[in-house]
């Protein structure tokens, strides 16, 4: 599911009918919402959304590789990844899953 996806189905949840919010509002706070967990991870380095998930931020230590046609030995500089710990709210709603 796509952020477009997601703020038409929120859009169509009977709370926010009620509300009367209009769809371009709830694009707007969808919108809002995507740029201050961007801005938190690099600011913070952690974001926790409670009976959700909490998004951090590893730094990955650089390798050696080889390069896939020469095999010439490459260097791969230190980066960042997103790392993703579920709740456990969330784990046991996808147990049910199965």
């Amino acid at each position: 599911m796509n952020l477009q996806n997601l703020t038409h189905t929120v859009w169509q949840d009977e709370r926010i009918q009620e509300l009367g919010i209009k769809k371009k509002e709830v694009e707007l706070l969808m919108s809002v919402l995507s740029d201050k967990i961007a801005t938190g991870l690099v600011d913070k380095k952690k974001i926790k959304i409670k009976g959700l998930f909490t998004l951090g931020v590893r730094k990955v230590k650089g390798r050696k590789i080889a390069h896939p046609q020469t095999h010439e030995p490459m260097y791969i500089d230190d980066y960042y990844r997103l790392h993703v710990s579920p709740s456990k709210n969330l784990k046991e709603q996808l147990k049910k899953l199965d």
